[in-house]
């Protein structure tokens, strides 16, 4: 029998062609060197067929399609040497690096991905290169390069005002980019509205640039949050086949390892791989954020700690006006031992929500219910944990918005904002809020 605990009326809350049709338009012809098919049908399948001879160098459309129908269809390590293909085919393109170093990125190979991006400058014409330097700058850890890089945008913009994208990719990189220059940022972004953002249908860049503005006008306390670095095991790589080896005027580049880690679980429900993966690909993000998801894995960390005095209480009583509270959250990785993370938020509205949780269930154990007075779905029991396995369903994306407080966003792994907590297996220890006698 379900016990519910009596919950009062009133208290606080607290972004990312070629050869699928077979009509009669022209072929777009290879390098006369290349020997190719005829026809664009038997090119891409040759391509297909053979993604590490002289097919590599086909048609450019032809291998963008190809390329992403692999990464749709999950087969990342024949997509990346697709890309390296491209890239042969059309070495001054930037898109065939860009995709490639998002396929990278998706992976967590941000490492690689830099290389991939620097690599192309010397070829890519400066004109066609700020997509380049901002996918650059967003990896760069070093704060010197970042800072050449935008002094090379802003040089880039300052001759072409006009440049909507330039505007949009430089705003980005202010953003997400450590200390924020928020102002410079929010500039941008709002140049961008005035030019770009006029008509009645608003385009992606549009809704992003607006949200991203009220995110800042509203004090957003974590804009830049990310998941706790990896510490995880190193997991089982295996080159992909590769078209590296084939000479062509194209940059050295460097060599490319993929991880084959599963993307779904047994029981159907994403791995956090499988959902950072998704949400980091433009042409797989729909999946994981245009309908509720649900990640299974282990909590590697909370932020309890950092509940403040004034908001661990039960509830009913209001915090202190003064009284600056974090959203509760919790980080969830594949492996109890770390590795990349998604922060889960939304599932407790604040801290008396918690507390008076945490007093139910030492009363009523596995029968205690409460429902979130503000969220209006049950809080889940036990309490997340450290060391836990739990399902965790709710919207995915980069922000975090639910809450009156805490608003927050996750440019890297995203953000859960989970509904339903389910319990897989039990921590070692119950959770406990800071100030609670241990149990």
């Amino acid at each position: 029998m379900k016990r519910h605990l009596p919950s009062p009326g009133w208290g606080v809350a607290v972004v990312v062609v070629g050869c699928a049709s077979q009509s009669a338009a022209p072929v777009s012809r290879p390098p006369a060197t290349v020997d190719l098919p005829e026809t664009e049908e038997n090119r891409c399948v040759e391509v297909a067929r053979d993604g590490e001879t002289r097919s590599c160098k086909g048609n450019p459309e032809c291998l963008d399609e190809l390329a992403l129908r692999r990464v749709k269809q999950g087969e990342d390590s024949a997509a990346a040497s697709t890309f390296l293909a491209r890239i042969r085919a059309e070495p001054a393109a930037a898109d065939g690096y860009l995709r490639l170093a998002e396929l990278l990125m998706a992976h967590d190979r941000y490492d690689i991905a830099e290389k991939v991006l620097e690599a192309s400058l010397p070829l890519v014409p400066r004109a066609e290169s700020g997509g380049v330097r901002n996918f650059l700058a967003t990896i760069l850890k070093d704060q010197k390069k970042f800072n050449e890089a935008a002094k090379r945008l802003e040089e880039l913009l300052a001759l072409e005002p006009s440049r909507a994208g330039l505007t949009f990719s430089l705003a980005m990189m202010y953003l997400r980019t450590t200390p924020t220059n928020r102002d410079r940022a929010s500039e941008l972004f709002r140049t961008y509205l005035s030019n770009e953002c006029t008509d009645r249908d608003a385009t992606p860049p549009c809704e992003i640039a607006e949200r991203v503005l009220d995110e800042l006008r509203e004090g957003c306390t974590d804009c830049l949050g990310v998941a706790p670095p990896s510490s995880g095991p190193t997991p089982a790589v295996h080159p992909p086949p590769s078209c590296a080896q084939i000479p062509g005027t194209v940059p050295a580049l460097p060599a490319i390892e993929l991880s084959d880690l599963p993307f779904t679980n047994d029981d159907g429900t994403y791995t956090v791989f499988g959902a950072t993966h998704h949400l980091r690909l433009q042409a797989r993000n729909a999946e994981v954020t245009q309908q509720p998801i649900t990640v299974s894995g282990c909590i590697t960390a909370t932020n309890y700690e950092q509940a403040p005095a004034c908001a661990v209480h039960r509830t009913g009583v209001a915090d202190p006006a003064n009284c600056e509270a974090p959203a509760p959250s919790f980080h969830l990785a594949d492996d109890c031992s770390g590795g990349v993370a998604v922060r889960v938020m939304g599932w407790a509205s604040n801290w008396a929500q918690i507390f008076t949780m945490i007093e139910g269930i030492d009363q009523y154990g596995d029968e205690a219910v409460l429902e979130d007075e503000f969220f209006g779905h049950e809080l889940p029991n036990p309490i997340p944990a450290v060391g836990s396995r739990v399902r965790a369903t709710g919207t995915y994306g980069h922000f975090y918005t639910r809450g009156s407080r805490g608003r927050a966003a996750d440019p890297r792994y995203g953000i859960l904002t989970a509904s339903r907590i389910e319990l897989i297996q039990r921590a070692p220890k119950r959770a406990l809020l800071p100030g609670m006698r241990p149990r």
